[in-house]
């Protein structure tokens, strides 16, 4: 006959206590100050139905993390990154040179290279450039060019010049009130010479430059920009020259020079 199982009692003093074979011999089981049965798990243990965490005490909610849409939370996660052994943080400028602020994320432009990138600074080639394009709607850009505004030019020779002997070629007088601004001057002969070319004026030729040819071999001068041989004003007697003197040690030849001006 099955026998009716006894009450187990809870109170302070037990008539019951539990025991288990351990192989070794025969413990109590440990309990906690509630009664319950401390168990010491190993391994794997498989969970079944629901169960309750108790996540303890403290704040557990993250000050710097808002819902989409949000308001800006009050507070700030610090970020950073790796510099290949370091963590470090990024940084911003403040675009606002008035009296608000507009703080945005330093960068640098790079490009790809052997071994690494390497900053975009000062002029490079255009391998190693980032492609810029001009917007199909672009305004006129404004472009500086050396085109004349009024371009001149006269041909001067001299006949039979005597070895060791000299002659100065005016070309034609600067128009009055404009300013000559000399393009170019070529000036060529048989002979050997030696070429002074300036502005004329008040009968006295100012040397602004002086050369010397090869028998047969042409002089060509042209200046680095309109600007570096000038006229003040032009008038009467007023012109780009040349002077030229025949260094041949036996022959008389002609001389024949040509000059391009601009007036403006």
């Amino acid at each position: 006959m099955a026998s009716t199982p006894a009450t187990v009692k809870t109170t302070a003093s037990c008539d019951v206590q539990e025991c288990v074979d351990e192989g070794a011999g025969v413990n109590k089981l440990a309990v906690d100050a509630s009664g319950r049965i401390t168990v010491n798990v190993n391994g794997t243990v498989t969970v079944t139905g629901t169960v309750t965490a108790n996540a303890g005490t403290g704040n557990f909610t993250n000050a710097s993390i808002g819902a989409t849409a949000s308001a800006v939370p009050a507070s700030a996660s610090y970020s950073g990154f790796s510099d290949g052994t370091n963590l470090q943080g990024a940084r911003v400028k403040d675009l606002d040179s008035g009296a608000g602020n507009d703080y945005a994320l330093e960068v640098t432009l790079r490009r790809t290279a052997s071994g690494g990138s390497v900053e975009l600074i000062g002029q490079a080639t255009m391998a190693n450039s980032i492609p810029v394009v001009i917007a199909s709607d672009q305004s006129a850009v404004a472009v500086s060019v050396n085109a004349p505004s009024s371009a001149k030019f006269n041909m001067q020779s001299t006949a039979a010049l005597a070895v060791g002997a000299n002659a100065t070629l005016n070309f034609t007088d600067i128009t009055t009130s404009k300013i000559g601004k000399l393009m170019q001057i070529v000036v060529s002969s048989k002979s050997p010479l030696k070429i002074e070319l300036g502005i004329f004026s008040a009968s006295t030729l100012t040397v602004k430059v002086t050369a010397f040819t090869l028998a047969g071999q042409p002089f060509i001068f042209s200046p680095p920009t309109k600007d570096f041989i000038n006229t003040i004003t032009g008038a009467a007697g007023v012109n780009f020259a040349v002077k030229v003197t025949n260094n041949d040690l036996l022959d008389a030849n002609d001389v024949f020079s040509s000059a391009a001006w601009d007036e403006v």
